[in-house]
Formats: C-alpha cells, structure tokens, sequence
C-alpha cells in the first residue's frame, strides 16, 4: 500500500501537536529507531527501553491478502480502561462495534499513507466523557511495506 522512501517532512509538525508528554517521548523513541528508514523495523523496538509506555501501548501486527489486524500486545492500563484485552485477537474481534470500524479506518489510513496517525478522541463511558489521545507509529521489517503498528494511548484533562 506505500512505496518505501523517507516522505515525512511534514512529522516534526506532527510531534509538536502531540498534547501529553509520554507521547512526545513515544515518538521520538520511534523516530530515533528509523535509522534512516521510512519505518523503524520491528526489532529495533525494545520494551525495556520503552518501559515509561508499556502500559500505554497496543502492537498491531498487519498481514496481508487478507488484510488483518492481529494484536501482539495490549497494554494493561488500555485493558483497564476498555474492560477487556485484546491480546491475541484480531480487530475483528473487538467487542465495541460502535468504534470497531472508526479504529479499522484509522489503520487503513495509516498503511494507505504510510505515515504515523495522531487522534484526539472522545467516548462516552458509563455516563462520562472520556478523552484521549492515540498515536499510531508504523513499523516496517522489509522497509518496503507497514507489517506492524506501534499504538500509545493516554488520557486527556478535560
């Protein structure tokens, strides 16, 4: 769905609209990992040197013909916040169809574009607006095509 190359002059502009600080930490720590790349590779990410996100993150590996989205791993303060994990499953599974379809669109985008996704988002959980942001950081192991999404969540001050 992307071609490789570099293409992202327009992401420092992205970086300075992240609105909570691990996610400017996230985004470097990806940015520092590409290496000259397009995308960082999957194995370039440690998750020891990502510990001051790893309850934050989903990893999202993407296959092909046909399209799925496998979650690798499903951060626990996500887990805490949805009500449920989603490690192992595919998006398909995911058991809130109202934003089922919202998150496919945003993943499309993502491999359509080839570029890292920033959202503001809100949802109205149990009576309360809930707020927050969602990072999604491409991962790529043949540099040639998105095989994986790297996805930070955090809450927003209302």
């Amino acid at each position: 769905m992307t071609e490789p190359g570099l293409g992202t002059e327009h992401l420092p502009m992205l970086r300075d609209r992240l609105p909570h600080p691990q996610l400017v930490q996230l985004y470097d720590y990806w940015d520092s990992k590409r290496a000259g790349r397009r995308w960082p590779q999957r194995d370039a990410i440690d998750p020891v040197e990502m510990r001051f996100a790893l309850g934050n993150i989903d990893l999202v590996e993407v296959t092909y013909d046909p399209l799925v989205f496998r979650f690798r791993v499903s951060g626990s303060n996500i887990d805490r916040d949805e009500g449920f994990n989603m490690q192992g499953k595919t998006l398909d599974d995911y058991p809130l169809p109202q934003h089922r379809e919202a998150v496919r669109r945003t993943y499309l985008k993502v491999l359509e574009h080839g570029e890292p996704d920033y959202e503001a988002l809100e949802r109205f959980d149990e009576g309360q607006t809930v707020r927050y942001g969602r990072l999604i950081l491409p991962l790529s192991d043949s540099g040639s095509r998105i095989d994986m999404l790297l996805m930070g969540r955090y809450a927003l001050k209302s």
